[in-house]
């Protein structure tokens, strides 16, 4: 979801990386240490497992402890804006399902809302659809307190339509709960 996730480490030097140690494919050096490019989760994801797979039972390799620890936080952020996603769905699924409707019209403006979401391609758009498609439920702000919004509005840090896609997912799996 992260889009290329640039990794500063102080004190960390390319001479440092040798044949125990992997390099990653994108490492350059810095005025304090390197910096470390990842084009996607995946990728870092991997970098991560080679890092803490390579046997060091017999000594800790203190460079490696030092990378693996930035690597994961960086993880660790991708984590939190799925978190944030998934925490979203579930409050707009509350929302919806608490409401004082029908349930059939509850069911209509999941519907209708998990349409909305998929023809918007901006987080604005995607904030209008979800407004437009609960409006006659209430405020819908009143019972958002999640940071959601905070990462489908950066689109310079992160992925819209993968955020977007990971929201469609989660209210996908809610509404077929209902039905199965």
């Amino acid at each position: 979801m992260i889009k290329d996730i640039i990794i500063e480490i102080e004190g960390v030097h390319l001479t440092d990386f040798n044949t125990k140690l992997v390099q990653a494919p994108y490492t350059e050096a810095t005025e304090n240490g390197i910096s470390i490019m990842f084009t996607g989760v995946e990728e870092l994801k991997s970098y991560h497992n080679s890092l803490v797979s390579q046997d060091d039972a017999e000594q800790p390799d203190e460079i490696k402890t030092k990378i693996a620890a930035a690597v994961k936080k960086a993880l660790r952020r991708n984590e939190t804006a799925l978190d944030a996603i998934r925490t979203y769905a579930e409050s707009l699924f509350s929302f919806i399902f608490n409401a004082d409707a029908h349930r059939k019209d509850r069911l209509m403006i999941l519907d209708t809302l998990i349409a909305d979401v998929q023809d918007s391609n901006s987080g604005l758009e995607l904030q209008k659809a979800i407004i437009d498609a609960t409006f006659e439920l209430g405020d819908l702000s009143k019972n958002d307190k999640s940071k959601f919004y905070d990462y489908a509005h950066n689109e310079m840090d992160y992925y819209f339509d993968k955020i977007k896609a990971e929201l469609l997912k989660e209210l996908t799996d809610l509404r077929s709960g209902l039905l199965g």
